[in-house]
């Protein structure tokens, strides 16, 4: 059994479950919006504009992982964590992700240059799509997240995106048999 807030938490780096193999796509993407914010408050170290960065995995047919980071550097971290290696890689052309061939059989897909899918097989599009359900989320139910909860809200909405085939009942049931015990106030704010 589960404890509540263990449930809840996510830890960057570390994984509970084996990595993610075969065919894994990987992204980047940056939590938040702009628009309200002065413009000497859209700068800084973390993202564009100073944004939380969140990196994520999606194997093809099988499971997405998200975890929040603290800066675009973690990038190498997480992917050791959750693929396994000798997996096939797919990745946009951000330079972060630079040097996965040592470790990984990996594919670049430019969309600077117009290019979303290279041989009908090698694209971000799974991914792509997991992004937009959990900014969906967090736009239209929650409309706010902070940085320091960040990290659970991921938890909870992979964990739900990984079961959105699911009926809603079973994953209610499924849910509820993982909880062990009452989560406190203090416990989850902490």
């Amino acid at each position: 059994m589960v404890h509540a807030a263990s449930f809840a938490s996510c830890i960057p780096h570390k994984i509970l479950q084996p990595p993610l193999k075969g065919t894994v796509e990987v992204d980047e993407t940056f939590h938040g919006k702009d628009q309200n914010k002065h413009a000497n408050a859209r700068k800084g170290q973390r993202g564009p504009s100073g944004k939380p960065v969140v990196w994520g995995a999606l194997e093809r047919n099988g499971e997405f992982r998200a975890l929040h980071l603290s800066t675009l550097k973690g990038f190498k971290g997480a992917e050791e964590a959750n693929v396994a290696k000798g997996s096939i890689v797919l990745t946009d052309e951000y330079r972060g992700y630079q040097g996965l061939s040592k470790v990984y059989y990996h594919k670049i897909v430019n969309h600077s240059s117009g290019e979303y899918v290279k041989s009908c097989y090698f694209h971000i599009n799974s991914i792509e799509g997991a992004w937009s359900h959990i900014k969906r989320q967090i736009y239209g139910i929650h409309h706010w997240i902070s940085d320091k909860h960040l990290g659970r809200y991921l938890s909870e909405m992979t964990w739900r995106y990984n079961r959105r085939e699911m009926e809603e009942r079973d994953r209610l049931n499924e849910l509820l048999g993982r909880v062990a015990g009452r989560l406190m106030y203090m416990e989850l704010i902490a």
